[in-house]
């Protein structure tokens, strides 16, 4: 489905796909389902929910400890990322979604999932976490000459510390 083109859909629903692809092109589909939506559309996406996971973990470590990383039964039953309420309240405004509602829910009467409603408020917003892209442009815009910038998280504590390297100098 990356390859494929939609535009001016009124809605997308996703079920337990998400968390089957990394953080990074997590947050790609997104923002490609974005695209794909027209102005005021809606997007539902449900989830493991990771919070709920770790809240229940002594309850039935086997099945939270699959559900959190699939059923790995083949290649695609891998979960890759975990979801839960605060990230999608992080992810989604910087995409361009407004989150209308939230549902928690339990299926197979323990696992916990997380069910997100949420509606296209910009037309095109790119993600960045803590607004770095903006911060490295004008880094580079403001030096007539430069050395390399390294960029990424590599100190361990951050997710990412490009602003913690430019405020360096």
């Amino acid at each position: 489905f990356r390859m494929m083109q939609f535009s001016e859909l009124e809605e997308i629903r996703s079920h337990h796909l998400l968390e089957h692809f990394s953080r990074e092109e997590g947050i790609r589909i997104l923002e490609l389902w974005h695209s794909w939506l027209k102005q005021d559309g809606i997007l539902i996406v449900e989830t493991p929910d990771f919070e709920g996971i770790c809240d229940n973990f002594r309850k039935d470590k086997y099945w939270m400890t699959r559900h959190a990383y699939g059923s790995q039964e083949r290649e695609w039953a891998f979960h890759r990322d975990g979801w839960y309420e605060d990230k999608f309240w992080e992810i989604l405004p910087k995409i361009g979604f407004e989150i209308i509602q939230i549902r928690k829910s339990v299926s197979r009467k323990i696992l916990p999932n997380i069910m997100i409603i949420a509606k296209k408020i910009i037309s095109h917003k790119q993600y960045s976490q803590d607004n770095e892209e903006s911060i490295i442009l004008r880094y580079f815009l403001s030096q007539p000459t430069g050395n390399l910038l390294d960029i990424g998280a590599n100190d361990g504590k951050t997710l990412s510390n490009s602003l913690a390297l430019l405020e360096r100098g």
